[in-house]
């Protein structure tokens, strides 16, 4: 009667995880790297023999027999949820376990042949599969279009808050390069923008704001005064919540072009150019919890118009430019250390591009070249931990001088400009990296019910 019960259990809870997952994978694609993600997680696994268990009470043996039915559906299940590729199953060897009197098929997958010879088709840069045990969705990812910012510029900043993106000064339309306020949320969830309160003062920052607490930095930049442009040591901070500005304590070096990211409560002001459009290496850390800036060792290779982006407590000063030619330069910045130390240089020499990190990769997006002016569609992503550089999907509209951010594993490419086309752009395009960040924690060191789980996502 136990056997003939569990038997019935067993077939009706295949048949309903069908059908689930036949709807789900309909309704919504796998995200890109699903593959990848489960490998990895697979290869950790280590799995020990399981002793026999006689004489298990009732609910106990009904419980164990359910969870090992659902973790050991053999070979058919598993490609009929997945499918076969290239017109063969995978092989399987089966074997027979013994749970007190539970017959169970195992799918052995460290013996498993890998898709090695498969490859990918163009649209996610041809990824090797040789580590991956089933196809991977097709496309790695695709750039789409958002709606416009209301003001195009480029040479912005832009950051994020609570899941909104703040776009912060820049250069806007017309041919006096006029210096902007502006100040606009978007909402990705949205697409919408929302004007919020000007800066104090009109300026462009490229690239030269962070976030500690929840609270916006803008530092530094250019200011422009009945034609004359000047570099500035000014910091004002940003409330998202009272939408209001606060003057803060002056950067010690006025300076533009230059690059800013926070670490640890604190925000590392980088490089730039002064007033004389002169390359310089300064470093200087700001601790908005106190006001105070603190002098650091300059960065080995003076440049401006550079990417900075923090990973694992490091901090990345990727490219830049000099006025007369533009780096491959990457260098890797310890605060806690306070030394620098050199990593592999970009593919190809590039300046004022967006820069962000996802899932402690580094992407740099919209690459140019500062000495030809030629303007990119480019995507790298840079792996810290392999030093290693591969070009990613390019963006539809190419453009530099734009700022870059990351929300839930999508980066968002914002204005910038591009003198065949506009130089400066409303235009907005958003790429899902495929990455998901652990949004929801198993209680204890259960698994979480369906019912769970649908209560979790109302």
């Amino acid at each position: 009667a136990v056997r003939q019960r569990l038997s019935r259990a067993r077939t009706e809870l295949k048949e309903e995880i069908l059908n689930m997952m036949s709807m789900t994978f309909e309704q919504k694609k796998l995200p890109v790297g699903f593959t990848f993600r489960i490998m990895e997680t697979v290869k950790q696994i280590k799995i020990n023999p399981v002793s026999q268990m006689k004489g298990l009470p009732w609910g106990l043996s009904l419980a164990t027999g359910l969870l090992v039915a659902v973790l050991s559906f053999n070979s058919h299940f598993i490609m009929e949820l997945f499918g076969t590729y290239g017109g063969s199953a995978l092989p399987v060897e089966q074997k027979v376990l013994k749970i007190g009197e539970i017959p169970v098929d195992a799918l052995k997958i460290s013996n498993m042949v890998m898709l090695s010879n498969l490859k990918g088709n163009g649209n996610g840069g041809g990824a090797n599969l040789q580590n991956s045990f089933f196809m991977a969705p097709q496309g790695e990812g695709e750039w789409i279009k958002k709606a416009d910012m209301p003001t195009g510029r480029r040479a912005i900043a832009a950051v994020t808050v609570n899941d909104k993106i703040y776009v912060i000064g820049g250069i806007g339309k017309g041919a006096n390069f006029p210096v902007l306020s502006t100040v606009e949320e978007y909402d990705p969830v949205a697409d919408k923008w929302t004007a919020k309160t000007d800066m104090p003062r009109a300026r462009y920052l490229q690239n030269s704001a962070s976030v500690v607490d929840g609270k916006i930095y803008a530092i530094g930049g250019v200011i422009e005064n009945a034609g004359v442009y000047t570099a500035i040591p000014f910091v004002e901070e940003y409330d998202p919540i009272k939408d209001i500005w606060t003057k803060k304590k002056d950067m010690p070096t006025a300076r533009y072009s230059l690059a800013t990211c926070a670490m640890n409560g604190k925000i590392y002001a980088i490089g730039g150019f002064d007033d004389n459009d002169k390359v310089i290496p300064p470093v200087e850390e700001y601790d908005p919890s106190t006001d105070i800036w603190t002098k650091k060792n300059n960065m080995p290779i003076a440049r401006g118009s550079l990417g900075l982006v923090m990973v694992n407590n490091r901090i990345y000063a990727i490219g830049g430019y000099d006025f007369v030619k533009s780096f491959t330069t990457v260098e890797e910045y310890d605060p806690i250390a306070d030394q620098w130390t050199r990593k592999s240089d970009l593919p190809f020499v590039s300046c004022s591009f967006g820069t962000c990190v996802v899932n402690k990769k580094i992407y740099i997006i919209g690459v140019v070249d500062g000495a030809t002016a030629k303007n990119y569609s480019t995507m790298l992503e840079y792996d810290p931990a392999k030093d290693k550089w591969t070009e990613k999907k390019e963006m539809q509209v190419a453009r530099s001088a734009l700022s870059a951010v990351a929300i839930n594993g999508k980066i968002y490419a914002i204005g910038g400009g591009n003198p065949a086309l506009d130089g400066a752009m409303s235009t907005i395009e958003e790429y899902d990296t495929g990455f998901v960040s652990e949004s929801v924690n198993a209680k204890g060191k259960l698994p979480t019910t369906l019912g769970q789980k649908k209560q979790i996502n109302k």
